[in-house]
């Protein structure tokens, strides 16, 4: 029977579930999005002390138009502290402000555009909001709810469906493995096949793990002639069969090093020229931050990192 272990940063645990995941948090792992006291709670992230990071923010006053910041911050900061019930609260909320602000006023938007970005209240771009989905899910995971790891995988893909430019091949992945936790290969195949094309169009290195997924399921499903395309694409000289991955555990591992983007603002002086009156304007940008953790390796007596 295949079973899954529920593996931390303190070790393995009890095998208790009927499938496995995995899901580790290394040095600054999160996908966190700090404006408020930004160096104080990154060092903590980077110190694994996720709770005086919450703790920080929570102290913080927080503006009305900064609260879904501030949500899902909080959200993460749970999360990476095993609170997986109150994380998915916290993201919840963070989704049903979201919508609300989708429905901003028209003057607000105006204002944030023609003068200064901080005006506008926060709003989390695309790839964060599918991110919301890809972590819901994994803590629906941890819970052993899949039927909600299911719907969020759905929204998901609803949500990409929506943003052309957006294709996150872990998001894809992750569908592929809540399908198949729901015992539905058929779906599982197109969202590996889906992964599969995110990682060309980034021109990015298939990971071997989606390598033996696409041949294990093309090979169950019987597709014969995509079965044979991957095979000659790949060149693997073993991969498992369905048979036997239902027949054995499998530890499958997350690995979530580094941040998002800082958000930065340009602020420049335009005069008008109906009045002469000078005017700031303020219009966001985003700085990449470099990755801390470069290895990683995983045992079931221990984890390590090296930076």
């Amino acid at each position: 029977m295949n079973r899954k272990c529920l593996l931390t940063l303190r070790g393995m645990e009890k095998c208790r579930l009927p499938v496995v995941v995995v899901v580790v948090a290394l040095l600054q792992s999160a996908c966190v999005s700090v404006s408020i006291q930004r160096d104080e709670i990154e060092r903590y992230l980077l110190w694994q002390q996720p709770e005086k990071a919450l703790t920080a923010i929570e102290n913080h006053k927080v503006e009305s138009r900064n609260r879904s910041q501030y949500l899902l911050d909080k959200a993460m900061l749970l999360r990476m502290q095993g609170r997986f019930e109150a994380s998915n609260a916290a993201f919840e909320n963070a989704k049903a402000l979201i919508e609300k602000l989708d429905a901003i006023s028209l003057a607000e938007q105006a204002a944030a555009l023609s003068i200064n970005d901080s005006l506008r209240s926060y709003l989390p771009p695309p790839f964060e909001r599918v991110l919301i989905h890809c972590f819901s899910a994994i803590n629906y995971l941890q819970l052993q709810q899949y039927d909600e790891a299911r719907v969020e995988i759905l929204q998901m893909d609803e949500l990409l469906k929506q943003e052309d430019e957006i294709r996150l091949p872990f998001g894809r992945y992750l569908s592929g493995l809540v399908f198949e936790f729901n015992q539905e290969p058929d779906n599982a195949m197109i969202a590996y096949r889906k992964a599969y094309q995110a990682y060309q169009s980034d021109n990015s290195v298939i990971p071997l793990m989606l390598q033996e997924d696409l041949l294990r399921l093309s090979d169950y499903l019987g597709l014969s002639e995509e079965h044979k395309k991957f095979a000659e694409t790949f060149a693997l000289q073993d991969w498992p069969r369905q048979q036997q991955v239902s027949q054995q555990a499998r530890a499958i591992a997350f690995v979530f090093n580094g941040l998002i983007p800082r958000k930065h603002s340009l602020e420049i002086n335009v005069q008008s020229p109906a009045d002469g009156q000078l005017h700031r304007i303020s219009t966001p940008f985003y700085e990449h931050r470099a990755v801390r953790v470069y290895n990683a390796e995983l045992s079931s007596e221990a984890i390590s990192a090296s930076s």
